[in-house]
């Protein structure tokens, strides 16, 4: 009798262990936010529509696990913007502030539905505890997609006819890509051009690797000691007389030297604005014909006076270059000119001369005055 109660109590106390660990490993492996010693914390989001999120179905703050959602109701008599119920568990309680959000979102592209909420940022108010708080459903991605194609259906269905339409003439050999799959001679000039490209790369890497060498000026301007050096101090130079050129300009403004004092100084500027004057006085008064060189330049007879003389020198060159008159001869005429060259060489001769016996002749003054 006593080993029979005891095979009963083992068999229970077995049962007992076997069912709490199946309980804690269903809870473990599905439903992990399943805790018996930490405390729980549930609110609630009003939603306009559930979008597929269900019972179960993971919550996320801040993109980390912390609840399930415990129930999802339909309230028919709620406003459509309130008329989705959401009940979430959250492990850990967490303060919600203003700022934050309640978001439906798709778990993964494959499907799937998961309540994120953000918090909201620090230091904001902090939302009453449990809600209701209110959501939105975040539109996935294949919705989205979905949408625009329902919405332009038409478009859409041209669009597919338009290009089936293309491939067929390419098939069969119209137009500009029907020619360029089917044409042997485009299919030759395309050949030819990828050539021609490949040989201009070619070329290019060959102008490349002479400039890495320091062939040539590129490569001279690239890899050449002296030349830059020579840019640095030419650039330095640059610097020196932008300098200066800001220094003369710091001078000009601040009135020093004759340009500064020219631009600065306030007399100088009152004398120049007075010989303007006086210079636009004077072109008045010679436009207006006052004076001797206004009359010159405004009265007609003294024009024609000038004009006739003009015509008498013009007479009178013409006449000496044809070799009339005294001074026309002796400039043109070529037995005149050798004979004045003669005439200057006798008389050169006869002051030699004279000058050569001038000794004897005062010497002979003398001797006579001495007896």
């Amino acid at each position: 009798m006593s080993t029979r109660l005891n095979t009963s109590r083992t068999l229970i106390l077995g049962l007992f262990i076997v069912s709490t660990l199946s309980m804690l490993a269903y809870y473990t492996l599905f439903l992990k936010e399943f805790s018996l010693f930490n405390e729980q914390e549930q609110i609630t989001i009003t939603f306009n529509e559930a979008r597929g999120l269900r019972a179960g179905d993971s919550v996320q703050i801040a993109g980390v696990r912390w609840g399930r959602i415990a129930a999802v109701e339909y309230n028919a008599n709620a406003d459509i913007e309130d008329r989705i119920t959401v009940t979430a568990t959250l492990t850990q309680p967490v303060e919600l502030r203003e700022g934050g959000s309640f978001q439906i979102q798709d778990s993964t592209l494959l499907g799937g539905r998961v309540l994120s909420i953000d918090p909201g940022p620090p230091g904001n108010p902090v939302l009453p505890e449990a809600g209701p708080y209110h959501g939105k459903v975040v539109t996935s991605p294949l919705d989205a997609m979905g949408e625009i194609l329902s919405k332009n259906s038409e478009n859409f269905t041209e669009t597919l006819t338009g290009l089936n339409e293309i491939v067929n003439n390419a098939r069969i050999g119209k137009g500009v890509f029907g020619q360029l799959l089917n044409s042997d001679e485009l299919a030759e000039d395309f050949a030819g051009t990828i050539k021609g490209a490949r040989g201009s790369f070619e070329n290019v890497e060959e102008i490349t690797r002479q400039a890495r060498e320091g062939k040539g000026t590129l490569g001279r301007l690239l890899v050449s000691e002296e030349l830059y050096e020579s840019i640095s101090r030419s650039a330095t130079e640059l610097e020196a007389t932008l300098k200066d050129a800001r220094s003369i300009a710091a001078g000009l403004e601040a009135g020093e030297g004759a340009a500064g004092a020219f631009l600065k100084d306030e007399a100088l500027a009152t004398e120049l604005r007075e010989s303007i004057s006086s210079i636009s006085e004077i072109a008045r008064r010679l436009n207006a014909g006052e004076g001797a060189l206004g009359k010159f330049l405004t009265e007609d007879a003294v024009y024609d006076n000038i004009r006739s003389i003009s015509d008498d020198f013009a007479v009178v060159s013409a006449k000496v270059r044809a070799g009339e008159g005294t001074v026309g001869r002796l400039l043109m005429k070529e037995g005149l000119y050798i004979e004045v060259e003669r005439a200057l060489g006798l008389i050169t001769r006869s002051l030699e001369e004279y000058r050569e016996a001038a000794p004897i002749t005062t010497m002979t003054q003398v001797l006579f005055n001495a007896f």
